[in-house]
């Protein structure tokens, strides 16, 4: 089964994916507690295909610039001389929800909890909860349209 982020790979592997929050609730497990298992998870499913700059789509290569991306910290694009960090050009770029809050985030709001209940869980204000979830539910629309043709 083609999932989006091969799909937008497809397209162009410099793209970036996207995770929705029912692929959260089906991964879910007790790793999941681990701050460094959901850094590692959530970046993983935005680069599938690998690092690339945003600006220029060059490969990025070398020990130093890929820990540097994995570990969401800012680097410089070779090609172009680009800054940028592994969620630049992504739906959660300038995002202020840690890892862990955004997988819980949508696990919550995948596995049924009112925007009150998940904000009460998350620690956020409800209306942060309610834009999460229409942004979850248009990764999710969109990926059914991808899927349907």
């Amino acid at each position: 089964m083609e999932t989006t982020e091969n799909t937008a790979t497809a397209i162009n592997p410099g793209t970036p994916a996207t995770f929705t929050a029912a692929d959260a609730l089906a991964a879910f497990g007790p790793e999941f507690l681990d701050a460094g298992f959901c850094q590692d998870w959530v970046l993983r499913r935005l680069h599938p295909a690998g690092v690339f700059c945003p600006g220029c789509g060059a490969a990025i290569e070398g020990d130093n610039r890929l820990q540097r991306f994995w570990n969401g910290l800012r680097l410089t694009c070779p090609a172009c001389g680009k800054f940028f960090t592994a969620l630049t050009g992504t739906f959660l770029a300038r995002s202020q929800q840690s890892f862990t809050e955004l997988v819980l985030l949508a696990f919550l709001l995948e596995a049924g909890f009112s925007n009150t209940e998940t904000a009460r869980l998350v620690r956020n204000h409800p209306n942060t909860v309610r834009m999460w979830r229409l942004k979850f539910e248009t990764l999710k629309e969109v990926e059914s349209l991808i899927h349907a043709h």
